[in-house]
């Protein structure tokens, strides 16, 4: 919630019109549901896809100083308000782990791309557009964008500390115009693998680091877009039983840097499970 006066914030606006002193209050809300899957080829080499669906929802409020609701006679940066879905982008990553002969280190390297799923929508600043379909929020980048990873793991019973790293490199722009993000995040924390009787329980605590550059419509830096995060994350997994387990985790960011009025999140909650599918024809399991 922030006081708008004129004509600090925004002198053009005020210009044209008279726009009295206001409040306006912004909420939101997100969901991501998100499936995924790995195979393994051998000798350490694997094939991960992921696709995920989101949703979205806005609020944003404006009234003047005595509480009496006001409808702000400008466009809102932000977009209109209301509940959005869409699928985000799919990522595909291959990737090689195996032990570092002669030392503890186990490491992790992924190759791949994320894939133009995701829902995308035309240029919200574009002056000939209704304001009534001015969207700058987008699912997905509509581009094909090269993705790295780098994980490092040293131990791991019955405590163990670990490094990953990872970035998402757009390099143009979709046929709206849109150039997504330069995304580059880091993690470093320690990994616990707790005795008997709770020994199939493993906890989690890491440092997260998130950074992101401006968007670009047409070449020219987004407004409300771009800056970096710094969050402390934790998480968990049960294995239930052989090849089945439940993830959760915990993410508190309490340090949010980011560009014009974009929508923070100071709290993120995760669930899900994960399996194993033994493809393998059943003689050769039982090495027949």
């Amino acid at each position: 919630m922030r006081t708008l006066s004129c004509p600090e914030f925004s002198p053009s606006v005020c210009a044209d019109r008279d726009v009295p002193d206001h409040v306006s209050t912004s909420t939101f809300a997100a969901a991501t549901w998100q499936a995924s899957a790995a195979i393994g080829l051998g000798k350490g080499f694997s094939v991960a896809a992921v696709l995920s669906e989101k949703l979205k929802s806005f609020d944003i409020a404006h009234h003047l100083p005595d509480g009496t609701p006001y409808d702000v006679p400008y466009y809102l940066p932000t977009g209109l308000s209301g509940p959005v879905a869409g699928l985000g982008d799919a990522r595909v990553v291959g990737r090689l782990t195996g032990r570092v002969q002669g030392t503890p280190l186990l490491l992790d390297v992924g190759v791949g791309a994320h894939l133009p799923t995701g829902r995308t929508s035309a240029d919200p600043f574009d002056p000939s557009l209704p304001a009534s379909q001015r969207q700058p929020r987008q699912f997905g980048n509509g581009t094909v964008d090269p993705r790295v990873e780098l994980g490092l793991v040293v131990g791991s019973r019955p405590i163990g500390f670990v490094a990953q790293g990872s970035a998402r490199l757009p390099l143009y722009a979709n046929p709206h115009g849109y150039q997504g993000q330069l995304l580059v995040s880091g993690s470093v924390g320690a990994l616990a693998s707790l005795p008997e009787p709770v020994r199939t329980l493993a906890l989690l605590a890491m440092l997260d680091a998130t950074w992101a550059s401006p968007a670009r419509w047409s070449g020219e830096p987004a407004r409300n877009s771009g800056g970096g995060v710094l969050a402390v994350r934790l998480a968990f997994e049960w294995a239930v039983r052989p090849g089945f387990s439940l993830r959760g985790q915990l993410l508190a960011s309490p340090f949010q840097e980011l560009s014009g009025e974009q929508f923070v999140a100071p709290v993120t909650v995760g669930l899900g499970v994960s399996g194993v599918l033994d493809l393998r024809p059943k003689a050769e399991r039982h090495g027949h």
